[in-house]
C-alpha cells in the first residue's frame, strides 16, 4: 500500500478546515469535480444504483486508488464555464459580433470535450484524439464522428444553427477588414441578431446531450446530493480513504 504524503498536521489542518462553512463548500465542489470525473471516464457508473449503492462504489474507487503505489489524480481545466459567461455579458452589451466568437469557441470546446471523453472510453489513444481534433472541421466532428464514437449525431436544427454561427464568427474575424457596402452590413448584422437570438436554446441542448451521453444523465443527481444536507462523503471519511 502506498504510504501517505500527508502528515499529521496536514490532516489535522485539512480537518479543521472542512468544518468551516468556507471548507464545506470548497470539499463539496472538489468531491463534485472528482466525481463528475470518474463518472465522465467510466470509473464509476451510478446508473441503477441508491444513493447508498453509489456511496459504496465510490468508497471502493477510492480504496483502489489508495493501494496504487503512485496516485495521481488529474483535475482538468474547463474554460467553458468562463467562455460562456463572457459571451452573455458581451451579448447584454450589444457587442454581438465577440458574443458570437465566444459562443462559438465554448461549442468548440465542448465538442473537443465530448470527443476526447467518449475516444477514451473506447480506448482511442489520446495523440490520436488530437489529431483527430486538429484535422477534422465542424461539420464532421458534430455529424459522422460522434456516430462513429457510439453517439447520436447532433440533431439538424441544431446543427444547422451551428454552422451558420460559425460563418459568422468568420466573417468577423477573418474579413471584417474589408470594406462592405451598407446594404450588406445591414444584412449581415440583422443575420447575426437573429442567429443568437436562438443560440442559448442550443446550449441548452448541447448540455442535456452531454448530460445524457458522458454522464448518463447522472450529473444533476450528484450535484443535488453533494449541495443537499446529505453528504455523500465527509471529508473525515474521505482522508481516512486516501491518507
Amino acid at each position: 500500500m502506498a504510504k501517505s504524503s500527508l502528515t499529521t498536521e496536514d490532516k489535522k489542518w485539512i480537518e479543521k478546515f472542512v468544518a468551516t462553512k468556507r471548507g464545506i463548500l470548497l470539499w463539496r465542489s472538489l468531491i463534485r469535480d472528482f466525481l463528475e470525473g470518474a463518472i465522465r471516464d467510466g470509473k464509476i457508473d451510478p446508473r441503477g444504483k441508491t444513493n447508498e449503492q453509489l456511496k459504496e462504489q465510490i468508497v471502493d474507487f477510492l480504496k483502489i486508488i489508495r493501494s496504487k503505489k503512485r496516485r495521481i489524480i488529474v483535475f482538468q481545466s474547463d474554460f467553458r464555464p468562463s467562455l460562456l459567461k463572457e459571451a452573455r455579458r458581451y451579448r447584454e452589451a450589444n457587442d454581438n459580433e465577440l458574443s458570437c466568437t465566444l459562443y462559438a469557441i465554448w461549442i468548440e470546446h465542448w465538442i473537443n470535450h465530448i470527443i476526447v471523453t467518449i475516444g477514451q472510453r473506447n480506448k482511442i489513444n489520446i495523440d490520436d484524439l488530437q489529431q483527430i481534433i486538429r484535422e477534422l472541421n465542424i461539420r464532421a466532428k458534430l455529424t459522422w464522428l460522434l456516430k462513429l464514437l457510439g453517439v447520436p449525431s447532433i440533431k439538424q436544427s441544431h446543427y444547422t444553427r451551428i454552422l451558420h454561427l460559425m460563418d459568422l464568427r468568420n466573417s468577423y474575424v477573418h474579413y471584417k477588414w474589408l470594406s462592405r457596402a451598407e446594404e450588406h452590413e445591414t444584412k449581415y448584422d440583422e443575420d447575426l441578431e437573429n442567429t443568437l437570438q436562438g443560440i442559448e436554446s442550443t446550449i441548452k441542448y448541447l448540455r442535456k446531450f452531454e448530460n445524457r451521453h458522458v454522464y448518463h444523465g447522472q450529473r444533476l443527481r450528484v450535484k443535488t446530493m453533494l449541495f443537499s444536507n446529505k453528504n455523500i462523503l465527509p471529508p473525515n471519511q474521505a482522508l481516512k480513504l486516501t491518507g
